[in-house]
């Protein structure tokens, strides 16, 4: 299940940076994310298929916490974020592993203060290679 997650999110991700430097540059940025969102209301429905309730939905509901709700604001920042990137100019090429290496970042922070995770070198070298990625792909 760990291979075909990464897959489906390497798949998926590669995906979502393509359409989105796709969109037609003249589409209001805000139909263009409602349009996306209904599509992929339909697409959870058909989720159900393969991931069931197993109570009923009342008690399903009951199940979740607030972080569920509160996922709505970063899911459109990254949609608008990303949308009005490519807009600036942004190229495909390079803005995503930047903001991928920031967020990665941002990540290894909260992780270690909320979550208490351990860091040890490997991980502080890997961070300063996707760093130092970062600025082999931004010289000219």
């Amino acid at each position: 299940m760990y291979i075909a997650s990464i897959a489906l999110l390497v798949c998926s991700g590669v995906a979502y940076q393509f359409f989105q430097k796709s969109i037609a540059p003249n589409a209001n940025p805000a139909l263009s994310i409602l349009c996306s969102y209904i599509t992929s209301l339909c697409l959870v429905g058909i989720l159900f298929i393969v991931f069931p309730l197993k109570n009923t939905f009342s008690e399903s509901i009951k199940s979740l916490n607030i972080y569920s709700v509160l996922l709505a604001v970063p899911i459109v920042g990254i949609e608008l974020g990303y949308l009005l990137l490519y807009r600036a100019g942004g190229k495909l090429t390079f803005s995503s592993a930047l903001v991928s290496s920031m967020i990665t970042v941002g990540l290894v922070i909260i992780g270690i203060i909320v979550f208490k995770e351990k860091i040890n070198i490997k991980k502080l070298l890997g961070i300063a290679f996707c760093l130092s990625g970062i600025v082999l792909l931004n010289i000219k």
